[in-house]
């Protein structure tokens, strides 16, 4: 948060997609630089607002249909729930999404 308003989000995705090198995977071995130089030059050097997103934002009286249409319409993980002066209430996964649509 920057003075009271969300200004972005960072997720261990953006840090993978933006590798310009495959991201580790469990089981893998890489086979090019040593751990350390690629975790430290190619991540720890690199600034926040390269790799963050912006938030998906849906407003506290939207209906669920709505809300899981713009979760998907967007690809997002989560929707940040706001009130009518922007201001965050909560965050809905897509997990808090189904368990809602399946209890209707």
């Amino acid at each position: 948060m920057y003075l009271g308003q969300l200004y972005g989000l960072i997720y261990l995705f953006n840090f993978s997609r933006n590798f310009k090198k495959q991201p580790l995977k469990v089981g893998y071995t890489y086979s090019g630089s040593d751990l350390e130089t690629l975790f430290f030059f190619d991540t720890f050097r690199r600034k926040l607002e390269d790799v963050m997103t912006s938030p998906v934002l849906v407003s506290h009286d939207s209906f669920i249909q709505d809300a899981i249409i713009t979760l998907f319409m967007y690809d997002a993980d989560v929707l940040y729930v706001i009130d009518e002066e922007k201001k965050l209430l909560g965050i809905l996964s897509r997990k808090d999404l189904l368990r809602a649509a399946l209890k209707c």
